[in-house]
């Protein structure tokens, strides 16, 4: 079921988002919308949807401060700004924000739009079998913060899991099965989900405030995905 929130004062525009999201699914996809007529409404009944369409301008709690108050809470959903103005989107942007769309929204561009993100969403909900020693548990991709070589086998650190989980596939084999745009080597053993990184320093900090070390050797090409990975999930524009 793909959760879908939007965020719009404005009643004409709501419906036609809708319209286009009807459009856009048919009967091919399981979703469910959510419409909201205000930030404060939207904030107040927020369950983390897989998708969120926001508009800028909206009265008291508007879009980037639902956005701002969003990064506070260490939650970012994927976003689609909306707006009548192209000049205020010069704020909207940060992690998964997808770009905008521009009032009146034209099918095609939010057809466009949605494209990447059911691209990335679809890349996202893969998951994976463990075999481990004792038992066996399917993981989501985006759950793993990253996978660290353990001789011949592997112990995985997923967020949320305290302990790391174990595998008996190798890291070459992990490096094959994991999305290479979203996963990178930090180090010898090292496989890191980029999208649960912080910031790149001497380590690279992820978000639930582990490190993982950044050798000599990978720290050229670990940077440069690092940033690639934020420029594609940016994607502002028209």
């Amino acid at each position: 079921m793909i959760r879908i929130a939007i965020c719009e004062d404005e009643q004409r525009d709501r419906d036609i988002l809708v319209d286009f999201l009807h459009r856009y699914f048919g009967e091919s996809e399981e979703y469910e919308v959510k419409a909201y007529e205000s930030g404060a409404d939207f904030l107040a009944d927020f369950c983390e949807p897989d998708l969120l369409l926001l508009d800028v301008e909206m009265d008291e709690v508007d879009g980037l401060a639902v956005k701002n108050i969003l990064s506070e809470r260490k939650t970012y959903p994927r976003t689609l700004f909306v707006s009548r103005h192209p000049e205020a989107m010069d704020d909207a942007y940060g992690k998964n924000v997808y770009g905008f769309l521009r009032k009146p929204t034209e099918y095609e561009k939010f057809a466009e739009k949605m494209r990447l993100v059911m691209g990335d969403l679809n890349e996202e909900r893969k998951t994976f079998l463990l075999s481990g020693e004792k038992e066996e548990k399917i993981i989501c991709a985006t759950d793993i913060l990253y996978v660290k070589a353990q001789g011949k086998y592997v112990r995985l650190y997923l967020d949320g899991e305290e302990s790391p989980l174990f595998d008996e596939r190798g890291i070459g084999k992990w490096c094959e099965m994991l999305d290479k745009g979203a996963f990178a080597l930090s180090y010898r053993g090292y496989l890191v989900n980029l999208d649960k990184v912080e910031h790149v320093r001497e380590k690279a900090l992820l978000e639930n405030g582990w490190s993982v070390p950044v050798s000599r050797r990978f720290r050229k090409e670990f940077e440069e995905k690092y940033k690639k990975r934020l420029i594609e999930k940016a994607r502002l524009g028209g």
